[in-house]
């Protein structure tokens, strides 16, 4: 079960099982050091939550809104962030993992580990496709289709922002 405040008025706002959080409206939610590890946070709306040390390792933030969410410190080993929007979200000091893909993507503060091919953001924004396709022949659709993604997702982390 899990207890959620307004983070202004300390408010007690909703009661929670953790199976009951798909598409759940959580925006402005006081979460910090929570523990939604494995929850199930598909398409939930979590825009402005604070979720600062929150322990959120194999959640399922598929398709959840998270713009503006504190993300600082939380715990986002192996969850997945397909689709999700983290626009403005603080992402400072965290680990992101993408499962699901072709590879599992690795993102930390100005590197980004795909498969076993490991380089720091810069040298990932200038890759031409000749150089992707030297990595593995499947490549290149891949790195077309995600790297908008992933490359932002490492900005966000290494700024800050």
């Amino acid at each position: 079960m899990i207890k959620i405040y307004n983070r202004l008025s300390g408010e007690l706002i909703k009661e929670i099982d953790l199976e009951t959080l798909r598409c759940a409206n959580l925006s402005g939610a006081d979460l910090r050091d929570a523990d939604l590890r494995d929850a199930d946070l598909r398409c939930a709306n979590l825009s402005g939550a604070n979720l600062s040390g929150a322990n959120l390792r194999d959640a399922d933030l598929r398709c959840a809104n998270l713009i503006g969410a504190d993300l600082s410190g939380a715990d986002l080993r192996d969850a997945d962030l397909r689709c999700a929007n983290l626009s403005g979200a603080d992402l400072r000091c965290a680990l992101i993992v993408i499962y699901g893909l072709a590879w599992t993507v690795y993102i930390t503060k100005n590197h980004i580990t795909i498969g076993c091919q490991s380089h720091i953001l810069g040298k990932w924004e200038n890759f031409s496709d000749n150089d992707i396709s030297q990595m593995h022949r499947e490549a290149v659709e891949f790195w077309r289709e995600n790297k908008e993604m992933i490359i932002n997702l490492c900005k966000r982390l290494t700024n800050g922002i």
